[in-house]
C-alpha cells in the first residue's frame, strides 16, 4: 500500500525532544523524517511531544534556527520565511523597502 505524504512546509525553527526534531509550521506540528523531510506528527508522536512540552514550556525561546533542513517533501529547498516558503519581507514581488 502506498504511503501518503502531506506537504506541510518547512519550520523556521525546531527542537530536539529526546527522540527526534520537532517543529511547527503554522498550527501543525511536524517532525524531521527519513531523507530530512518534514512530516506531520502522527497521534503517538504528538502525544509524546505534548508530554515532553509540559516539562519544557520555554522550548521556543531556545529552539534551533532551521538553516540545515530546508527541503520540502518534493526535495525543493524552501527559503527562510513563512510556512509557505515566502520571504517575510517580500509582499508578492513588491519590495516596499526600496
Amino acid at each position: 500500500m502506498p504511503s501518503v505524504t502531506v506537504d506541510i512546509g518547512v519550520p523556521d525553527t525546531y527542537v530536539w525532544d529526546g527522540y527526534e526534531y520537532i517543529g511547527i509550521v503554522g498550527t501543525r506540528y511536524c517532525y524531521l523524517g527519513p531523507g530530512d523531510v518534514w512530516l506531520t506528527l502522527d497521534a503517538p508522536r504528538l502525544a509524546r511531544f505534548n508530554d515532553w512540552e509540559r516539562g519544557h514550556s520555554d522550548w521556543r525561546s531556545h529552539a534551533i534556527r532551521n538553516e540545515r533542513y530546508r527541503h520540502d517533501v518534493h526535495g525543493h529547498d524552501v527559503p527562510q520565511g513563512d510556512a509557505h516558503g515566502h520571504d517575510v519581507g517580500d509582499r508578492h514581488g513588491h519590495d516596499h523597502d526600496r
